[in-house]
């Protein structure tokens, strides 16, 4: 057995930023004692006098605790039987305990002291939202972690085994009842040498790697971030300058029923090589049931916070990982081989606790019954008005039907545009020597799934046109925008219009509005959130090819005081296979979110020349 003991503590930070300092300066407005004594410059300034200081005060104890017991044995004639036994205990603690301040007003030269008003809002200057801008913060956080785990492996003639795992985890950090703080895992798996059988190794003697496997297990997770208690902060102003009674926020909200995200996972493998290794397959399928999935959801206002962790669904998660060693062509002077590694992946949400809104429709974090879990939902666009170049959407302009926009479950009227995850990915990489050449190439592949574009025409306060700021670009796809009636049947870019018709008056779900009071929801908004806006994301990347010539032994002779020398050209991100709709954007950031930009700069391409020598 072994054991092992650690323990860590302890630190300070402090952070001065100089009455002299540049940034100081750009607070207060001026440079040191240009604001005249009195004046109504120094008056307004928001740090009149000296510097500012930031001291964090930081006692970190972590301990950690570990023990682990191990036993072997090996039974019957010639070891036949061999069992192993692990088990083992582990405890973590992490205490943090400390205050970090800052201050205005620091003169480090005067005996360190802070000259600065922070008990009232100056009158001359009500909207000083610095006037409070300070903290006294204190850290008083500790999080506690004990394991125990063990390992029973048992096999028969090198032919047959079972191994059983177990491990279970507690802390202190979720939910507050005994039996949501442990958090139980266990496997069983079993494996089958075939090619050891006898029977088998005389019939097939062209096979060199023969067996099954097959495991069933449980296991959890759990967030450590959150607890079962309620914290609370002070935030700026820290009083009400009405009442003079001080402000608390909530930080984190109490979780003490959060229960244990839990999945059932059933694995079934295959290793195979034949050929004299030239050919190599492993398989795995696996099938996972997740229950009590751990998520963030948008909940109502009245909990003293719009986004809370919940337990929100179940989940079945199928798939496949396949592995493909390949060496088609060996030879003294020519080798090829070829790998492949590919995976495939289907999911459904089962039994989920919440209903979706607009917002977490169209931004692919909504539980569906019967839907991935990375699915997500659009508008469906009808094309463009006729007077104006205004997009138009089935059910509100086209197919009219106000009551399901007004009282509709969501998922009537939008449509499902598809899933934000690949379910196929894969790795492909090829060498290809002759003699002393070798090209050697990588590639990966993601197929089935989408992606949304780039928001094209951003909605302003009154659903305008919001043109993006000076130092950002704007795309060149607008060229083609509605400009005049009749440009609709030749476009389907919007035009530019100064204000919209409030199309989120007749639609009852705000989840989307761009404001607190009613439902500022416009069509611009709409157009980005459209099924128009999503394209297929499939792609083939080329990550790099390589070409490299090594110097052969006889050809070093010639050159004294070198014993290895290469040459090598070698270019990455050469080229990419894509949906032309993509327009330049990354298929591989994957997004559903149509209210930011996803930088569409493509990857530079990078030619690099190389000599490599020994001495």
């Amino acid at each position: 057995g072994t054991n092992s003991f650690i323990k860590v503590s302890g630190y300070k930070i402090s952070i001065q930023k100089s009455l002299y300092s540049y940034t100081v300066a750009k607070i207060r407005g001026a440079n040191f004692g240009e604001l005249p004594r009195g004046s109504l410059f120094e008056q307004y300034s928001i740090l009149a006098r000296g510097g500012i200081i930031e001291q964090e005060q930081m006692n970190r104890d972590a301990t950690y605790l570990r023990n682990m017991l191990n036993f072997n044995k090996s039974l019957g004639k010639g070891g036949v039987h061999n069992l192993n036994f692990m088990g083992g205990l582990e405890l973590r603690s992490n205490s943090y305990k400390g205050t970090s301040t800052k201050n205005y007003g620091y003169y480090p030269d005067r005996g360190n002291v802070r000259d600065y008003d922070y008990s009232i809002v100056r009158a001359n200057n009500p909207n000083d939202i610095f006037a409070n801008k300070y903290y006294n913060r204190r850290t008083d956080n500790v999080a506690n972690f004990l394991s125990y785990s063990t390992s029973l492996n048992y096999s028969y003639a090198k032919k047959y085994t079972i191994n059983l795992n177990g491990r279970n985890d507690a802390s202190n950090r979720f939910g507050q009842y005994t039996n949501a703080s442990f958090n139980p895992v266990w496997a069983i798996g079993a494996r089958w040498d075939v090619l050891a059988e006898k029977w088998f190794d005389r019939r097939f003697t062209w096979i060199n790697t023969l067996s099954l496997r097959s495991s069933f297990g449980f296991q959890g997770n759990i967030v450590e971030t959150v607890g079962p208690n309620l914290i609370a902060q002070y935030v700026t102003p820290v009083y009400n300058p009405l009442t003079g009674e001080p402000y608390l926020a909530i930080k984190t909200m109490p979780y003490p029923d959060l229960r244990t995200e839990k999945t059932k996972t059933t694995n079934i493998g295959l290793d195979l090589s034949f050929l004299k290794n030239r050919i190599a397959l492993t398989v795995d399928y696996y099938s996972k049931y997740s229950k009590d999935l751990i998520s963030q959801r948008t909940v109502p206002i009245e909990y003293g916070t719009t986004q809370m962790i919940v337990n929100g669904s179940d989940m079945t998660n199928k798939g496949y990982d396949i592995s493909l060693r390949v060496i088609p062509v060996q030879t003294k002077t020519v080798t090829w081989t070829l790998t492949i590694n590919s995976s495939i992946n289907t999911n459904k949400v089962v039994k989920p606790q919440y209903q979706p809104n607009l917002k977490t429709l169209t931004n692919g974090t909504a539980l569906v019954n019967g839907y991935p879990v990375d699915g997500f939902w659009s508008f469906q666009f009808a094309g463009l008005n006729h007077d104006y170049g205004r997009p138009m959407f089935r059910y509100l302009d086209v197919d009219s039907n106000l009551a399901l926009l007004k009282n509709g479950n969501p998922t009537q009227y939008l449509t499902y545009s598809g899933n934000a995850l690949p379910r196929y990915s894969g790795g492909i990489n090829t060498s290809i020597r002759y003699k002393n050449i070798t090209l050697s190439a990588n590639f990966n592949t993601a197929l089935g799934y989408k992606v949304r574009l780039n928001p094209l025409l951003l909605a302003g306060p009154g659903g305008q046109y919001q043109a993006p700021a000076a130092d950002k670009n704007v795309s060149q796809a607008l060229d083609n925008r509605w400009r005049k009636p009749g440009d609709e049947l030749f476009t389907n870019i919007p035009g530019v219009f100064p204000r919209d018709d409030s199309p989120g008056l007749y639609i009852g779900d705000a989840s989307l509005s761009t404001s607190t009071v009613g439902n500022s929801l416009y069509r611009y908004t709409m157009y980005n959130y459209s099924d128009l806006r999503v394209v297929d994301g499939s792609h083939l990347r080329c990550n790099i090819i390589n070409l490299v010539y090594e110097f052969t032994p006889k050809q070093l002779q010639m050159i004294k005081g070198i014993s290895r020398l290469n040459v090598a050209c070698s270019v990455t991100n050469p080229f990419l296979v894509a949906n032309s709709a993509l327009n330049g954007q990354d298929p591989e950031i994957t997004t559903t979110d149509a209210n930011t930009v996803t930088p569409n700069m493509p990857r530079m391409r990078t030619v690099t020349l190389s000599v490599n020598l020994g001495l």
